[in-house]
């Protein structure tokens, strides 16, 4: 005899925290129960980072953040040259930096996009406040 209720249900298995967040960025086009990096970032996190929320501990020091840009504002200098002052952070705090004309020409088309990075720099303290002065910018 055939069985009314039909053919049983298959029991599906839920997808891992990494494709749940994939399908949530998809989705949203943002990530709301997670930092970006936890899914762009990099797999292997060895490298010889400095978390952001630890820059003061370095200042004057030439440090490497994984980061995640968060926004930039460009202006002209005096010499009629472009340079940014931006916003990036990772996991633990936002931070600010400094892109020079020189690094600007050269790195501001890596901080424009919804990517990882790596910022290489020196920490400089200005009246208390902290920025990395950046160098060098590379893809995580």
């Amino acid at each position: 005899m055939n069985d009314p209720r039909g053919p049983p249900t298959p029991t599906l298995q839920p997808y891992d925290r990494l494709k749940t967040l994939e399908l949530e960025y998809d989705l949203l086009g943002f990530l709301a129960s997670a930092h970006p990096l936890e899914v762009f970032g990099p797999r292997d996190r060895r490298g010889d980072w400095t978390r952001a929320d630890r820059l003061a501990d370095h200042i004057g020091q030439t440090v490497h953040v994984l980061s995640w840009p968060v926004s930039s504002k460009t202006i002209t200098t005096a010499a009629n040259e472009e340079m940014a002052f931006v916003s990036l952070e990772d996991e633990t705090a936002v931070y600010e930096a400094v892109l020079f004309p020189r690094q600007h020409r050269r790195y501001a088309n890596l901080l424009a996009c919804d990517a990882p990075v790596i910022v290489t720099g020196k920490v400089d303290e200005d009246f208390g406040a902290i920025s990395v002065l950046i160098s060098h910018v590379a893809r995580a």
